[in-house]
């Protein structure tokens, strides 16, 4: 994980504590170039969490990377947050469609987690964090009761 400076958002104690005291993941909005990215570094850093980077999810195949956790296939981010504990940060889900973050969400929430025929319990201290450069409509229509919004704007 990169060490991010020491430079606070004007709202980043507010988006702290939203990530540290909620298990709902929670979405950040706010443009480019707003802090929302060195915001989650500094939370994890905060809480001395390690950071998983969920960037490219196109399909619910991608959630995995892997068939089985005794293969030699590398788990992905996601199962490697799920299992270990730490903040999953999913990048600009509004360029997502919107079924595979949906799908995501609702896996998140399950404490248990079934790859292959093997089932794994959810890390107490496993976090999701979202961020979006726009309130789009659809995300914050199907999201609004999933998730916990918090804007970071300039």
């Amino acid at each position: 994980m990169t060490k991010s400076n020491n430079i606070k958002h004007s709202k980043y104690n507010e988006f702290f504590s939203f990530v540290k005291d909620y298990d709902k993941p929670v979405m950040i909005l706010g443009s480019v170039g707003c802090g929302k990215s060195t915001a989650i570094r500094q939370a994890a850093e905060q809480l001395k969490a390690d950071l998983y980077y969920l960037g490219s999810i196109e399909n619910n195949k991608d959630f995995f990377g892997i068939d089985n956790l005794n293969t030699k296939d590398v788990p992905s981010n996601l199962v490697l947050a799920y299992l270990k504990g730490g903040i999953l940060y999913v990048d600009d889900v509004a360029k997502r469609k919107i079924n595979v973050i949906l799908d995501l969400l609702n896996l998140v929430k399950k404490n248990t987690l079934t790859i292959g025929k093997t089932k794994y319990e959810k890390h107490k201290d496993f976090k999701v964090v979202l961020s979006c450069e726009n309130e789009n409509e659809l995300i914050v229509k199907y999201l609004k009761d999933t998730i916990i919004k918090k804007k970071l704007v300039n």
